[in-house]
């Protein structure tokens, strides 16, 4: 969509003279991949999870990453002190509730950080979704169920129950904001042959959110990382090379945050 082109490269434009600095909270197992697609998209990370620190680390940072991929007691409390800081200063917060469907304990520490962070952002696979939705038997952890996506309605609810903008990440990716469904059609499946994808793109909507609004930092963030994804398994040769196709995510993911895009972005408004 023309209105969408102009407002990525406006984006980008502002990515790269801010250089937004991002406070990342952190699934530890891919907290470098965090850290250079960051960089690699123009901004600038750090991650920090001591208590001592997190609030002040908080207070400079023009966004805040919040991931319950690794949990545990201490780094719940840092996320929830940052995630009260950032709110209080107005900054886009980002919560990937990952794997909130495994764990009676995941479930609980994600209410925490609903009601007291009240995120900006939540992006979750369907699957994570749907447990919040308490939707019985689709309780299905870290990775999504094949092929499944969450009714619209449904998303609807949880969207106005959460009070946040919510990104759907699947076949179809789906930002939910104030009512309306825009569907971003970009991304290759080589993405599920690797981990960290989702938490990378934690960071790139995060970039976004530094710079504009938080329903068009989803949809920006979305089509820019999955228009990578595809250009970089495009030029991968078969499914049995998930380092070259990473090596080379990293590079698209680069080239697209510093040059203009050429061609139509697939963008859907549903309703």
């Amino acid at each position: 969509m023309t209105e969408y082109k102009q407002e990525i490269e406006s984006r980008k434009d502002a990515i790269h003279a801010k250089k937004p600095l991002l406070h990342h909270i952190s699934n530890y197992v891919t907290l470098s991949d965090c850290a250079n697609i960051t960089i690699a998209a123009g901004g600038v990370p750090i991650m920090g999870d001591a208590l001592d620190e997190v609030e002040e680390i908080a207070r400079s940072a023009h966004a805040l990453v919040l991931n319950l991929g690794t949990p545990n007691k201490q780094r719940v409390r840092a996320m929830i002190k940052a995630g009260k800081t950032a709110r209080a200063l107005e900054k886009p917060i980002i919560f990937d509730p990952v794997g909130v469907g495994v764990s009676t304990a995941r479930m609980r520490w994600a209410e925490k950080i609903f009601t007291e962070v009240e995120p900006t952002i939540i992006k979750g696979n369907n699957g994570e979704l749907a447990a919040l939705a308490n939707l019985a038997g689709f309780h299905c952890g870290v990775d999504s169920l094949p092929g499944y996506q969450l009714p619209l309605e449904k998303l609807k609810e949880l969207q106005k129950i959460l009070n946040a903008v919510v990104v759907a990440t699947g076949a179809i990716d789906r930002v939910i904001a104030k009512g309306e469904c825009i569907s971003v059609l970009h991304g290759d499946l080589y993405s599920t042959r690797i981990t960290g994808a989702g938490c990378m793109l934690n960071s790139v909507i995060a970039l976004f959110a530094a710079v504009g609004d938080a329903p068009g930092a989803a949809v920006c963030g979305l089509a820019v990382f999955g228009k990578a994804a595809e250009d970089a398994a495009s030029k991968t040769e078969g499914p049995f090379q998930p380092g070259t196709y990473k090596a080379r995510f990293f590079d698209e993911m680069a080239l697209k945050m510093h040059t203009r895009a050429t061609g139509e972005w697939k963008i859907q408004i549903l309703e």
